[in-house]
């Protein structure tokens, strides 16, 4: 096995390809369940990251082994782990109800890149696991974050009310609709001449339909809109 390892670990045609199929599979693990549940970077855009950034660290270690220049085999690589936030910044949205969606989807681009990264110089054991890890915390995670948001003991709301003279009235509202809600009138997040923002913080004892929830905010009169608070 450690003389599979050492092979491996050596820069020929073949360890190449192995490297470059290698990295292939594991962008296109990850990409698949991006794929299946619909987001903007799916199966080839994983793919190709990972191909890109395994090929970014072979070309590096090339150079430095076969061609004999004096440099650090590293660098060309060092540039992916920057380089690969501004296709990351592409995924990230602002919805027209200012909630962010995307990050996900962004830190999954990275992950892939560091793992073409790790493919690339022949780190094959950290991208193996990172890609087991990675695909673990997309599904699997993601089940117990959607378990956790259903039943939280407490739910923040912000909304932005059109003046100051709607706060009475949404207090009323939110009295009346919420139980036992505090309610605390701050700075309009959006600077808007005249808005103010009101902060319901809502007890949960049962699950809860957010989406439901803040399109009935929405549709009030003194609500310019609303979201879940940070």
């Amino acid at each position: 096995m450690e003389n599979l390892l050492i092979w491996l670990r050596e820069l020929s045609v073949a360890t190449l390809c192995i490297r470059l199929v290698l990295a292939a599979l594991c962008g296109g693990v990850i990409g698949f369940g991006r794929e299946r549940q619909g987001r903007a970077a799916g199966l080839r855009t994983h793919v190709l990251v990972c191909l890109g950034a395994a090929l970014t660290t072979l070309v590096g270690a090339f150079a430095v082994k076969t061609l004999g220049y004096d440099a650090d085999p590293l660098r060309l690589g060092a540039q992916v782990v920057s380089g690969i936030g501004f296709l990351g910044v592409g995924t990230i949205l602002i919805t027209g109800k200012f909630q962010v969606t995307g990050l996900t989807t962004a830190a999954g681009l990275w992950a892939t890149a560091a793992i073409g990264l790790a493919i690339g110089i022949g780190y094959y054991e950290g991208a193996l696991l990172c890609t087991l890890l990675a695909v673990a915390a997309t599904a699997l995670l993601s089940r117990l974050e959607r378990r956790l948001s259903q039943n939280p003991r407490r739910v923040l709301i912000y909304a932005e009310l059109r003046g100051v003279d709607c706060v009475p009235a949404f207090r009323d509202y939110a009295m009346g609709r919420f139980a036992g809600c505090t309610l605390t009138v701050t700075s309009p997040r959006s600077a808007a001449p005249g808005f103010v923002g009101a902060e319901l913080m809502l007890p949960v004892q049962e699950p809860l339909d957010m989406e439901e929830l803040l399109r009935e905010l929405d549709e009030l009169d003194d609500v310019a809109y609303a979201l879940e608070g940070q």
